[in-house]
């Protein structure tokens, strides 16, 4: 008997891939603006508004949190464009965040449909990352101590909080320009 090596034939992506995972990622998106909780999403809701069927959404995704992965990936890479934009026009830190500022007004929407919407623990990820980005530039301009580290990491948490507040209308007593003007301000006493 002759010994035949089977080779498995690796399949080609098909050629509407990305177009489907935008369309799975536009329907999840869609979903939390008519105010759908995340935990209250079905894959068939997903499907039906995508419209493709259930083996199709599992041809690309597990389940929901792998779409919701990619959704906080896209907007982490938009913020990590926005502080490479800021560092090419001025490297300092009230630039950057008058990039990211005006980058959240201009996908307000759904920054408020995730933030109303979405399990905290997306937040979570998102402000870590977020966290390191900033770290790993500030390190760049100048070596931290642990201590520096743990106080840009609170000003993080708490500048994030009140640009939720401000997108939120909570926080109307301050201008966006006022916001990061005193952001910077609070940022720079302690990395420079």
């Amino acid at each position: 008997m002759e010994n035949t090596k089977i080779t498995k034939i690796k399949r080609a992506p098909y050629k509407n891939a990305e177009k489907t995972r935008r369309d799975i990622i536009n329907a999840v998106i869609s979903l939390l603006r008519s105010n759908k909780k995340l935990d209250s999403i079905a894959i068939s809701d997903i499907a039906r508004k995508a419209k493709i069927n259930r083996g199709t959404f599992y041809h690309h995704y597990d389940n929901i949190s792998q779409v919701i992965d990619d959704i906080e990936n896209e907007l982490m890479e938009k913020i990590n464009l926005l502080w490479k934009k800021s560092s090419e026009e001025d490297n300092t830190v009230k630039s950057f965040l008058r990039f990211v500022a005006n980058g959240v007004v201009e996908n307000g929407n759904l920054y408020m449909d995730l933030i109303n919407n979405v399990p905290r623990y997306v937040f979570k990820d998102m402000r870590e990352k977020f966290f390191h980005l900033m770290e790993t530039e500030f390190v760049k301009i100048k070596p931290m101590t642990n201590e520096e580290i743990y106080q840009v990491n609170i000003l993080v948490s708490g500048i994030s909080v009140t640009f939720i507040e401000w997108l939120k209308g909570n926080n109307s007593n301050y201008t966006l320009d006022q916001l990061i003007e005193y952001s910077s301000a609070l940022v720079e006493r302690v990395v420079y």
